[in-house]
């Protein structure tokens, strides 16, 4: 299964519209679960445009960045931000990656495109690239939300409209997305349940710590959230 590749009009009508706001709040919860104090190498994976980073190393943070999309990690290294370092990279290669890290993090809904097998084993693979009391973030879909959608919809956003129409193969979503223009993405996850994720990631190298909704600590997912946020430390030995 090919990684799904984004078009420059997904990225003008979805990414460049992220509200500051959400940054900000996604980066504190990187910050609380993981302080730099203690988890100062960072390792953002599909870190896109370097939306995070520039937040993340005001709060102390040496961040590797990486991400499939060349167009994107070029406008995330000509930001010249502080510490920070962004690669064209497959998250199926991370292990190739030099060095260790402290904390990982995964945002904003990037993971599980490819085959229960690779999913598996990235998050096997993030494991072993951290240090002994490293810790992933992961903020993901929760399907008891995204089942409820509606199989086909028009919306708006960013003076741009489009239809969404969403087939379900089991736990796979393919969401196609046709723009005003006629161009269109297709994009295709396997999406969890928390108990489903919470098993993976046990079987691949992690604990649970944290398991919540909004980014916020005291709110537990559920069909009422679209996403939900993983803080995963690793297992001992």
């Amino acid at each position: 299964m090919e990684y799904d590749r984004f078009s420059r009009v997904w990225y003008d009508t979805f990414l460049a519209t992220v509200p500051e706001a959400r940054t900000l709040a996604e980066t504190a919860f990187v910050e609380r679960n993981a302080p730099a104090a203690r988890h100062r190498r960072l390792l953002d994976i599909a870190c896109g445009p370097g939306r995070h980073a520039s937040r993340l190393s005001e709060l102390g943070y040496n961040v590797v960045g990486i991400d499939l999309d060349t167009a994107s990690i070029a406008a995330a290294t000509s930001k010249g931000i502080p510490d920070c370092t962004f690669k064209v990279w497959d998250m199926r290669q991370v292990t190739s990656l030099l060095g260790e890290f402290d904390v990982a993090i995964s945002l904003w809904h990037s993971f599980g495109y490819y085959d229960d097998a690779a999913n598996a084993r990235i998050l096997s693979d993030v494991a072993s690239k951290l240090v002994h009391d490293g810790r992933l973030i992961v903020d993901i879909y929760n399907r008891d939300f995204m089942i409820k959608l509606p199989l086909e919809i028009e919306e708006e956003r960013a003076d741009r409209r489009f239809t969404t129409r969403r087939i379900w193969t089991g736990a796979r979503m393919r969401c196609e997305i046709v723009y005003d223009d006629a161009s269109s993405d297709v994009l295709d996850w396997r999406i969890f349940t928390p108990e489903e994720f919470a098993a993976l990631a046990g079987e691949n190298g992690f604990e649970v710590s944290l398991c919540c909704a909004q980014y916020d600590e005291t709110v537990s997912p559920s069909p009422d959230h679209p996403g939900m946020q993983f803080v995963l430390a690793k297992a001992s030995a």
